[in-house]
């Protein structure tokens, strides 16, 4: 992941004519010239492959890790999460000018990252065996109630309604402030993938999303 240092940068509504890099009307990160010096020089340091967040944009790096942080699971039953929408995730600048609204696909894509979590934790019998990993297969019943934007706190909520030996479906709902904004129903598939990078990461998240739980049992 890169490091973005706001502290550094302000925030102004801009036009394609004030000499820096954004061509849209909207609000974006201005970054004076002690900051990109200050990002020059981290950039020369042995094994440093960090990107400002102007970088990562322009090498269409997005970092789509929709969960902020697990709050309750339950193996083979269900898991509760949450996404804080705010105004400084790109895609609300064009989604849309002036009146940001987050994407319903991402709300769709949060309730399934955090299903994953859930199949993979159900899924896994230990071992040295890799864990199964979960693939979204099937989309369905997909309806939306209302949109969201920023300062929205979403309350995602998955349960699993059946599984197979590879494949499971769940049913999820996105709500805020008690208001149902989204229900689906999800299906994947379980998939062996020896990728230990993908392990690394996948423990890695799984271990911020749950920091505040005390888990019974290892997260692979």
């Amino acid at each position: 992941m890169y490091v973005q240092a706001t502290s550094m940068a302000h925030a102004t509504r801009c036009t394609p004519n004030e000499g820096h890099r954004c061509t849209r009307p909207i609000f974006c990160v201005i970054v004076p010239r002690q900051t990109e010096m200050f990002w020059a020089e981290r950039r020369d340091l042995p094994g440093n492959t960090s990107l400002t967040a102007a970088e990562s944009s322009e090498e269409g790096e997005l970092r789509y890790i929709l969960i902020d942080k697990v709050t309750a699971i339950e193996p083979n039953q269900r898991i509760v999460g949450i996404k804080n929408v705010t105004l400084s995730e790109q895609m609300l600048h064009d989604h849309f000018p002036d009146f940001p609204v987050f994407p319903g696909a991402l709300i769709v894509e949060a309730a399934a990252q955090l299903a994953g979590f859930l199949l993979e934790l159900s899924f896994d019998e230990g071992g040295e065996a890799p864990p199964l990993r979960a693939l979204l297969v099937q989309i369905d019943k997909a309806k939306f109630h209302g949109l969201s934007g920023p300062g929205d706190q979403l309350i995602i909520e998955v349960e699993m309604l059946s599984s197979l030996a590879a494949a499971a479906r769940v049913k999820a709902v996105v709500s805020v402030a008690d208001k149902t904004l989204v229900k689906v129903t999800l299906t994947f598939a379980m998939k062996t993938i020896d990728v230990p990078a993908i392990h690394e990461q996948r423990r890695r998240l799984y271990d911020i999303w749950t920091r505040d739980l005390k888990l019974p049992f290892r997260v692979r």
